[in-house]
């Protein structure tokens, strides 16, 4: 299990890799890094046991994971600001489904698991 602080790092270390041109990203290819994008691949996808991370793959998997993170995090926004209205609306049972479409739509275990958390307040 990869705990809350190990993720804000990895995510944070993606980041960070994903604002540098490609070159510097290849120049900061090494094992630590290899397991510090694998281990985002994992919170970011649900196909993270077909993804290998390796020297080949470093550089476009880094721009296709910040992608993700920052797609997920516009939807999971979306989602967030939408329930919140209607729970403050009194419709807890519309604020579920737009978590529940969130959910049926979502492939990162990271979205996953938060609007998850979102759902369970609202019971």
């Amino acid at each position: 299990m990869i705990s809350r602080d190990q993720i804000a790092n990895d995510l944070g270390q993606l980041k960070n890799w994903a604002s540098w041109p490609d070159s510097e990203i290849e120049k900061a290819i090494s094992d630590e890094a290899i397991e510090i994008l694998q281990r985002a691949v994992y919170v970011l996808t649900d196909e993270a046991d077909t993804i290998i991370v390796d020297h080949g793959n470093f550089v476009k998997l880094v721009r296709e994971m910040d992608e993700r993170l920052s797609a997920g995090s516009r939807s999971l926004g979306k989602a967030i600001i939408e329930a919140s209205e209607l729970a403050e609306n009194k419709e807890i049972d519309k604020a579920r489904e737009v978590y529940l479409r969130f959910l049926a739509s979502c492939g990162s275990r990271f979205y996953s698991n938060i609007a998850k958390a979102h759902l369970r307040d609202l019971e």
